[in-house]
């Protein structure tokens, strides 16, 4: 997830420029928590 993410921010960043600047922010922090969230359910199904 985090590596598809990061291959499309350049692009993205050319096709919105300024505007997306302002969610990018956003998308990185929910990102994270979905990655979290996934690290803990995995955590939780293999101890």
């Amino acid at each position: 997830m985090k590596n598809t993410y990061n291959q499309l921010i350049p692009h993205l960043k050319n096709v919105f420029n300024r505007p997306f600047k302002f969610f990018e922010r956003n998308i990185s922090n929910a990102v994270e928590t979905i990655n979290s969230a996934y690290t803990f359910d995995d955590i939780d199904l293999y101890q």
